[in-house]
């Protein structure tokens, strides 16, 4: 009892001392804020060079990446005039 009680603290000590997963962002919620471009953009540049995490799927950090792409370009395109 003594040993499986040990192995499952290790267990949980382990798993607290890796680095946690990060969920998908929901990037799409972002407004098109003109007024606070700047500090949307600072935020979503801080996102995207966010490396690919050990428990993320390559699936999931493509999408990722292609969403704050996506939603910097949508930023960039209302809130720049021609």
């Amino acid at each position: 009892m003594n040993k499986l009680l040990i192995a499952l603290l290790a267990v949980t000590l382990v798993g607290c001392a890796s680095q946690p997963y990060r969920p998908p962002l929901d990037i799409s919620t972002i407004p098109n804020d003109c007024g606070n471009r700047n500090s949307i953009m600072a935020w979503l540049e801080r996102q995207a060079a966010i490396p690919q995490q050990p428990m993320e799927s390559n699936e999931d950090y493509t999408r990722s990446r292609g969403q704050i792409r996506s939603r910097i370009w949508s930023l960039r395109y209302h809130c720049q005039p021609v």
